[in-house]
């Protein structure tokens, strides 16, 4: 036979299977997806027991086809919620039968026929449509029984839940002999524990190569940062110029309108922000010099910078949209902590401590709109690319904040508040910093989780004399505003 020949035929072969398979799939998209892990457990079962590549190929197209029959089935039997009746049973047992019926037609798979007729037999002759016993039953037909089975107790019925890989391994043991083949069973449990082995140990490779990756792809982020090679955002310039403006002793709330008019955007965002529900007050404004005198110049300022930060947790790619999205969630509720512990704390400035918790994250966000760059087109790893991001965000953000002329303490803040070991002597703005961050996550809104976070336990929290009641009424504060104010900034 000619290889062009041969092509030919294993061309034909692999349609007509796959034509069957559509079949199967029409009636339930779980039973093919049921056939189709048969057919691999099979094919890497027979492998391991040294069948030729002929019987192998033999078994494993039978494996994929075995459960043609149940097309004939109906979706109230197939799909029962409650243990089937003797005459669901009756039906459910004709399936290899019926599916001898339909492969029996192509002769070129007649080879398979006695495979897929058999695959319900038992060693002690219990089981159908023959009732065969021991080596009277297909060597085929008897390794696809325990690939079937094996596969079917994982995935579960309708009717009854799916069982652990152990409890499934357990009644394969327990029913060797009577409804497997005993030496196959034994050979076959200790391939699929070789074979979970083998995947447990190719997914712990994998994850370590992902992380190694990912930390190699942050540090090639941060050189091109360095060097130039990737421009640094920059915040509007209204915000540089009225952090001038606040630092002047003599500026007045007609200074800040006038700096804030000249953009358009930030401007109708801050009316926008004065007439909502948290900041409103009795008259709705029109106009930014009316906004500004009933907000302060400096809750102005947070509300600006906030519109402002906002527009730098953008991206094009969805993936990477959902991260920043959850990121900026996450600082804005940090910022609303932040204020709310300084209030309870008598803090000078808590407008300070705002923009401190709102920035206090913002090398993450720049790296991921660097990573974004990398990534533009490719599946990331988000749990790898956030531990990645955790252990290089804290100096990075800080030399942002840095060249974007903020103090020296906001980026202190922005360099210290992950840190795991605090003093007396720490700046109180850091521990205020770190406390609201943490808080973050027993709320709801950080990249971590830990709604059974001891936040009263915190090094922070005691640092600061930070008590139960105090906590109670932040969480309770900060989840308010968000719920109140995360989407009109």
């Amino acid at each position: 036979m000619s290889a062009r020949l041969e092509l030919q035929i294993k061309t034909y072969y692999t349609e007509t299977v796959k034509a069957f398979l559509t079949l199967i799939e029409g009636k339930d998209a779980s039973i093919r997806a049921h056939c189709e892990r048969v057919a691999r457990l099979c094919s890497d079962f027979c492998k391991r027991l040294g069948l030729s590549a002929s019987d192998t190929q033999r078994i494993y197209l039978a494996a994929l086809l075995h459960d043609i029959g149940l097309i004939y089935v109906s979706e109230e039997i197939l799909h029962k919620p409650e243990p089937l009746s003797e005459g669901d049973q009756a039906m459910i047992k004709l399936h290899p039968v019926l599916a001898e019926k339909i492969i029996s037609q192509l002769s070129f798979l007649s080879g398979i026929v006695p495979i897929v007729r058999h695959h319900h037999e038992r060693i002690d002759g219990s089981g159908y449509p023959d009732g065969l016993q021991a080596d009277a039953i297909p060597l085929g037909s008897r390794i696809l029984a325990l690939a079937d089975s094996y596969d079917a107790m994982l995935s579960g019925y309708p009717y009854r839940p799916a069982l652990s890989p152990d409890a499934t391994s357990a009644e394969i043991r327990n029913n060797a002999g009577t409804q497997f083949d005993s030496k196959l069973a034994g050979l076959f449990l200790d391939h699929v524990r070789l074979r979970a082995a083998a995947a447990a140990a190719a997914e712990r490779a994998s994850e370590k190569e992902q992380k190694d990756f990912m930390k190699s792809a942050v540090q090639e982020i941060l050189v091109r940062f360095k060097e130039g090679r990737l421009q640094l955002p920059v915040l509007p310039r209204v915000v540089m110029e009225i952090q001038r403006a606040i630092r002047n002793p003599i500026a007045t709330t007609d200074d800040i309108a006038k700096l804030i008019e000249q953009d358009a955007v930030i401007s109708l965002r801050l009316i926008t922000v004065a007439n909502s529900v948290t900041y409103r007050g009795v008259d709705k404004v029109q106009t930014v010099r009316a906004a500004v005198p009933r907000l302060g110049i400096k809750q102005t300022q947070s509300i600006v910078s906030t519109i402002a930060n906002k527009s730098l947790y953008t991206s094009a790619n969805e993936q990477f949209m959902s991260m920043m999205e959850k990121l900026w969630l996450h600082s804005l509720a940090t910022a609303f902590a932040a204020r709310g512990f300084g209030e309870k704390l008598l803090h000078g400035d808590v407008e300070r401590l705002y923009l401190m918790g709102l920035f206090h994250d913002i090398g993450k966000a720049l790296l991921l709109r660097g990573m974004e760059m990398l990534f533009s087109k490719k599946e990331i790893n988000e749990t790898e690319l956030t531990k990645a991001i955790q252990e290089t965000h804290t100096a990075f953000g800080s030399g942002i904040l840095s060249t974007w002329g903020f103090s020296e303490d906001f980026s202190r803040v922005a360099k210290m508040h992950d840190e795991e070991k605090f003093f007396p002597t720490t700046q109180k703005e850091i521990l205020i910093v770190n406390l609201a961050n943490m808080l973050t996550r027993k709320i709801g809104f950080s990249l971590f989780t830990d709604e059974g976070l001891d936040v009263q336990g915190l090094e922070s929290a005691q640092l600061l004399g930070i008590d139960a009641a105090m906590i109670s009424a932040v969480c309770e504060d900060t989840t308010r505003k968000m719920n109140e104010t995360s989407n009109i900034f």
